[in-house]
């Protein structure tokens, strides 16, 4: 389909010209040796490929497109590697209309795979941090005796992840999995029709149908997205909408499979999984997870129920937010549960610990 003159006059065009008008959000499956490149945006389009790689070669199995417009589709990559968390792509060529994509490979001269330490178990012991408001303003606070990190997937980048990793940190990823954001990178993806009520103290966030097919598929990639940014674990929040007035009709048995499907999702991807909060549940749920966090279990007498996880010797930790009770609540703390008074907006003022 193509020639060795074609080839390296469109590179040459499009290497000097059109450098930086592509933003690639990737991810490679190694077991299943399938390449997802998404959200390939070039000129106003937006593209969705999805390749299995055999015999040195990558074939197109699947791709999307968000309008009819049928300008650049077709690529060759000459040169890939590939590790863990990262796809680096050289030599991009533009070539192909739509009508020729469906046969569109590439060959590739090398792959690389580089493997990094997988944490399979946090030690009970470990101090917590956690920040999910980042901005210039709050900047992530460094705290050498703090050894879990559990901050917004979104805000952070690769390399602030990576600079927490290099100091000896363990890093938590958080994203809310049963709620829809109007302000998040992905809000385009969720369907109008799974998107319910909205949350009484969040105004900017609405409960979502947690039995969509589509709404899996966004959870997945909220995952993947971890994954790629190097994240040691997921901290998924809202994951008991069927305790709540969601606009759906979900039950116990929709929230333990939607649950499930979390933690069996990440274990997958070779990521740590938390339960947050929904404490109802606990006993159906402990065993597939591999730490608790709680919101106020002293405030709501809640802590009782995480003796399923302390047995199980998995960290339990519970955030409490009015320090007035901080001498209270450390004198009934106990051994097997790690709190922390920290402030309600996760902003990063203060963190004090009972321990």
């Amino acid at each position: 389909m193509f020639n060795t003159k074609s080839i390296v006059f469109f590179s040459f065009l499009l290497i000097t010209f059109f450098k930086g008008f592509l933003y690639l959000k990737n991810y490679f499956d190694i077991k299943t040796k399938t390449l997802y490149l998404e959200n390939i945006y070039y000129k106003g389009e937006k593209l969705n490929l999805e390749f299995s790689f055999y015999n040195n070669f990558f074939y197109l199995n699947n791709y999307s497109i968000d309008n009819d417009n049928n300008s650049i589709e077709g690529i060759v990559f000459n040169d890939l590697r590939i590790d863990i968390f990262n796809i680096f792509v050289e030599n991009l060529i533009f070539n192909a209309s739509l009508k020729y994509i469906k046969d569109l490979q590439w060959k590739i001269s090398k792959i690389e795979q580089i493997e990094y330490q997988k944490i399979k178990s946090l030690d009970k012991s470990y101090k917590w941090y956690i920040q999910l408001l980042k901005d210039k303003e709050h900047p992530i606070k460094i705290y050498p005796n703090i050894k879990v990190y559990d901050i917004d997937v979104f805000e952070n980048t690769k390399e602030t992840i990576k600079n927490l990793k290099t100091s000896g940190h363990i890093v938590i990823c958080y994203f809310s999995a049963g709620t829809y954001e109007n302000f998040r990178k992905d809000r385009w993806m969720y369907p109008i029709n799974d998107i319910g009520n909205q949350l009484e103290e969040w105004k900017n966030e609405y409960w979502i149908n947690i039995k969509s097919e589509k709404i899996k598929n966004i959870i997945r990639k909220r995952i993947e997205l971890a994954k790629d940014k190097g994240c040691d674990g997921i901290d998924p929040d809202n994951v008991d909408v069927f305790l709540n007035n969601s606009g759906f009709d979900i039950s116990y048995e929709d929230q333990l499979e939607f649950n499930i499907f979390i933690s069996q999702y990440a274990h997958k991807l070779g990521l740590l999984v938390g339960l947050k909060n929904d404490v109802e549940q606990i006993k159906d749920l402990y065993q597939y997870f591999d730490f608790a966090i709680n919101e106020q279990c002293h405030e709501n007498n809640e802590c009782g129920y995480y003796l399923f996880f302390s047995n199980q010797n998995k960290p339990v930790i519970n955030i409490e937010y009015e320090l007035k009770n901080y001498y209270k609540y450390c004198s009934d703390n106990n051994i097997e549960i790690q709190t922390i008074f920290l402030p309600y907006e996760l902003d990063g003022k203060f963190v004090k610990f009972c321990q």
